[in-house]
């Protein structure tokens, strides 16, 4: 997050433990920048519109068993102007 809100990204980031979410959201405090962050579960529908972003990065994801499902709603979330995926 750090780097893409330097760059001037507006951020979301969507995990499910809290743990993670309150240490991303100490160091934005830290550093100084805002994020959006909200807690829930990839592996059931993600929870934001269709074509909500430019670009998703998830590192982790990738690693899960079902990358299909995540993919599809990466796909669905993503704006198809733009249409980015960074993995």
């Amino acid at each position: 997050m750090p780097i893409f809100a330097a760059l001037g990204a507006k951020c979301t980031m969507f995990n499910l433990s809290s743990e993670q979410i309150k240490s991303e959201l100490s160091v934005a405090v830290r550093e100084g920048y805002e994020i959006n962050a909200l807690q829930g579960d990839t592996t059931k529908a993600f929870r934001f519109a269709d074509e909500a972003f430019e670009v998703i990065f998830h590192p982790v994801l990738n690693c899960y068993e079902d990358v299909e499902h995540i993919f599809k709603e990466a796909y669905r979330v993503l704006k198809k102007a733009a249409s980015c995926f960074l993995s």
